[in-house]
Formats: C-alpha cells, structure tokens, sequence
C-alpha cells in the first residue's frame, strides 16, 4: 500500500456531483476537487473514475461510501 493509499484510507470521503453544462464550468469543478484532495479530503470525481464506455452507475454507487 502506497503512502498516499494510506493517507486516503483515512481521510474524510466526499462525492463531487454536477452538471455537465459546460466546459468552464467542469474545470472549475476539477479545480475544486483537485483543491479538496490537496486539503486531505478524498474527492470521488468522475473524471478522474469512469473512462469512457465504462459503467457512470458502478460510479455513482460509490456516493455510499462517502462522508
């Protein structure tokens, strides 16, 4: 396990849920998350989770992992 899983492991869980409205506005969303895991929170983002064709809903069912 890597420092960072461990770190992870630990560390308050949060689901980033938005819309997809346009281009700005999702870059201000990976900003926030990006900021949120700098900060120590473990932020779920789709982006970073679901390559495309992959299954968005095994995704979403991670909201019941969260804090």
């Amino acid at each position: 396990m890597t420092e960072h899983e461990k770190t992870q492991k630990h560390a308050p869980k949060v689901f980033v849920s938005y819309a997809h409205e346009n281009p700005d506005h999702k870059n201000w969303v990976k900003s926030l998350a990006t900021g949120l895991r700098a900060g120590g929170i473990d932020a779920l983002l789709d982006e970073w989770k679901v390559a495309p064709g992959e299954d968005f809903t095994l995704f979403m069912d991670e909201i019941r992992t969260c804090d």
